[in-house]
């Protein structure tokens, strides 16, 4: 065990000295104060974005005080149910989320057009999961939400929009 323990942190700083990092994106300096716009600026979405601009150094802040303005347009979430089998037991199911969003200027001059970003998931439920449904559902919701928001810190650092904002 003491082996399995060693090898372990001998592998986390062998990776470490060579420079391996997980991939994240990294916004212009422009964008480093940002204004977000949300229909919603208490839902789960909202605060996992929020998280992920703060992870990578933005400063989230007031419209004015920005001089550009992330907006999300709208967000949904669809589930589909893919099949229910013969005897009911077991059934699948698909779960979407989009969010619309845009960039703009302070002045409203648009940098990014609005754009939609697409996230699913699938899962399954047997009839002795369906108390736990809802967490379920919870869990996966929350798994699209921080694929979507790493999607749109992708987008916010992509070479269009840094020739845009130089």
């Amino acid at each position: 065990m003491k082996i399995l323990f060693h090898l372990s942190i001998i592998i986390v700083l062998l990776l470490q000295g060579c420079g391996f990092s997980l991939r994240q994106a990294t916004l212009p300096q422009p964008l480093q104060v940002l204004a977000l716009k949300t229909p919603d600026q208490f839902s789960p979405f909202t605060n996992t974005l929020v998280n992920h601009l703060k992870s990578v150094g933005v400063h989230v802040v007031t419209t004015k005080q920005a001089h550009y303005r992330l907006e999300i347009l709208s967000e949904s979430t669809e589930q589909v149910v893919n099949k229910i089998s013969a005897n009911t037991q077991v059934r699948h199911f698909t779960l979407i989320d989009t969010v619309q969003l845009q960039l703009t200027t302070r002045d409203g001059v648009v940098l990014i057009q609005p754009t939609n970003i697409r996230a699913q998931t699938h899962y399954s439920v047997n009839t002795q999961q369906i108390l736990g449904l809802n967490s379920l559902l919870a869990q996966a919701q929350y798994s699209l939400h921080q694929d979507i928001a790493k999607q749109i810190l992708f987008k916010l650092s992509a070479r269009d929009v840094k020739e845009k904002l130089s």
